[in-house]
């Protein structure tokens, strides 16, 4: 009788440890083209076991993000054995871990928020606007903007000076 304690107890602890997957480490190596009513999907080099796809889950709202060609992630596997990403190893040397990076890729477009606030909106084609402690950049600018011209006239109404105004919450 006891014999049959120890079998079952084997039994139910191999069940158990069928349904456990183990989270293993990979790098991306492309990315596949965004259709819709897909489930995006990358090509994945893991640590310790050969390459495969990877599904990527994304929520229904709210930032969706791809990891890109290169970034190191972590993954597991469904009971179909589908590797599936669950997210992107954060590396001091590539900037997650100092700012909130949203790009929708495939584009070159991103908004970087750090953690001073300093918030920065770029464009595909690297125009840029920076709000930054109630400054509004636009290129990295320096220059203030004019916004108004003062003039100063003699008795006879002629023009004896003239002084650009400018702005210094909005540099380009």
């Amino acid at each position: 009788m006891f014999g049959n304690r120890t079998e079952e107890y084997d039994r139910g602890k191999r069940k158990q440890d069928q349904h456990r997957r183990p989270l293993e480490r990979g790098f991306v190596t492309s990315v596949a083209e965004l259709a819709s009513g897909v489930e995006p999907y990358v090509e994945l080099e893991p640590h310790q076991s050969p390459r495969t796809t990877a599904r990527v889950p994304q929520p229904t709202r709210g930032d969706r993000r791809l990891p890109a060609e290169g970034d190191e992630v972590y993954f597991t596997r469904r009971g179909d054995d589908v590797a599936v990403i669950l997210g992107i190893v954060a590396t001091d040397h590539d900037g997650y871990a100092r700012e909130r990076r949203i790009d929708p890729r495939p584009s070159d477009a991103h908004i970087t928020i750090d953690a001073d606030g300093r918030t920065t909106a770029v464009a595909a084609d690297g125009t840029s606007i920076t709000v930054d402690g109630g400054t509004l950049q636009v290129n990295d600018g320096a220059t203030p903007v004019v916004t108004d011209i003062e003039t100063s006239t003699d008795a006879d109404g002629h023009v004896t000076s003239v002084t650009p105004v400018t702005n210094d919450s909005l540099q380009l």
